[in-house]
C-alpha cells in the first residue's frame, strides 16, 4: 500500500524448498523514496498471507487472508496509522472469511471483493 508518498510492504509466507520449513510473517516495512531507506514499523496482529490491503487518505487498511492457528481463514479488518505506528481493529469484512481477495479505494471509500 502507499500512504503519503511512502510505500508499505509486509506480512506473507515463505517455504524453504530444501528443508520444507515454513515461515509466516507479521512484519511491516516502510520505504521512503526520497531517502531510499527502509524502516521497520509495528508488526501486524498476527502472521498473515494472501490478505487484502489498500490505503485511504493518511491510513492503511489490511484484512482477511490466511493465518496459522485459529482461525485459519479471516475476515477481520485493521487500520494502520503511520503517525502513531499503531494498528486499530475495525469492523470485520461482512460475509465469509476469504483469502486472495482484491482491495482498492476510490474517493475515500474502500472496496474488497472476489
Amino acid at each position: 500500500m502507499s500512504i503519503e508518498g511512502k510505500g508499505y510492504i509486509g506480512l506473507g509466507h515463505y517455504t524453504n524448498e530444501q528443508t520444507q520449513d515454513n515461515i509466516d510473517y507479521m512484519d511491516l516495512w516502510e520505504y521512503d523514496t526520497v531517502n531510499d531507506t527502509w524502516t521497520k514499523k509495528a508488526n501486524f496482529v498476527n502472521s498473515r498471507k494472501l490478505a487484502v490491503a489498500f490505503s485511504i487518505g493518511h491510513k492503511g487498511y489490511v484484512g482477511a487472508g490466511y493465518s496459522i492457528g485459529a482461525p485459519n481463514l479471516n475476515n477481520d479488518f485493521w487500520q494502520y496509522d503511520p503517525s502513531s505506528n499503531f494498528w486499530t481493529q475495525k469492523a470485520d469484512i461482512p460475509d465469509s472469511p476469504r483469502m486472495e481477495a482484491v482491495g482498492f479505494s476510490i474517493a475515500g471509500k474502500g472496496y474488497v471483493g472476489t
